[in-house]
């Protein structure tokens, strides 16, 4: 079966935004006394919306008698992350790379679970806007975002292709449920820097259809789908 599109998640695919988050999340997070382990903050909540993350949290805070979250506890955070912090973000290895053979040979478009504004910042301070052009959408796009299937139905949709010729790639469980959801074939990408022994393990649980740790792994297997 050829595929007809690629579609890219962003965070820990493109660039390495899931460690930095993470590094100064985490700090926020023990200072209001939420004690999670690096292993149970990204089982938790990588690869989620800011909102779906947001009620997590306040779910959290209830259960152990903390203090509550604010509505926009995550977004306010996310916001002041990639305004304050953009230079300090890195592509994933590989990655600018495959996105250019992929743009070649299919259709391409990014969705991610990230709000509109920190995406575009992202894909701005990494020189991927002008792969994308206008085919990037963010949390805000659709009324469900990851796991369900919607935002990488709509992608499909604007590009005019059945979701049976489209593959996504994916770096979290969240993602890959996603994709899988959606008809599409599901490829787990393990290149990012927050990458942790048990990720391809958790990757295929969550359906993914082959699992790659290298961008170069991930091309060679596109020129068979072309």
């Amino acid at each position: 079966m050829t595929f007809k599109a690629v579609l890219f998640d962003c965070d820990g695919v493109l660039v390495n935004s899931e460690s930095l988050y993470e590094k100064k999340l985490m700090g926020i997070l023990s200072d209001l006394g939420f004690g999670y382990s690096h292993e149970d903050y990204e089982k938790k909540f990588v690869g989620l919306t800011d909102q779906a993350c947001n009620n997590l949290l306040q779910e959290d805070a209830k259960k152990r008698g903390l203090a509550p979250i604010a509505d926009d506890f995550m977004i306010t955070n996310a916001q002041e992350m990639w305004t304050n912090h953009i230079e300090e973000l890195t592509q994933v290895e590989g990655a600018h790379k495959l996105v250019t053979f992929a743009k070649q040979h299919f259709k391409i478009a990014v969705a991610s679970n990230s709000g509109r504004d920190a995406l575009i910042k992202k894909l701005n301070g990494k020189d991927y806007a002008p792969l994308f052009g206008d085919m990037v959408y963010a949390a805000q796009d659709v009324v469900h975002g990851k796991p369900a299937p919607d935002i990488y139905l709509k992608a499909a949709k604007a590009h005019g292709v059945d979701p049976k010729s489209c593959v996504v790639i994916e770096d979290s469980p969240t993602g890959i449920k996603a994709g899988v959801a959606a008809g599409m074939t599901a490829w787990g990408f393990l290149a990012g820097d927050h990458i942790k022994p048990w990720h391809k393990e958790r990757l295929i649980e969550a359906g993914a259809h082959c699992v790659y740790d290298t961008a170069e792994d991930i091309i060679q297997a596109l020129q068979e789908k072309i």
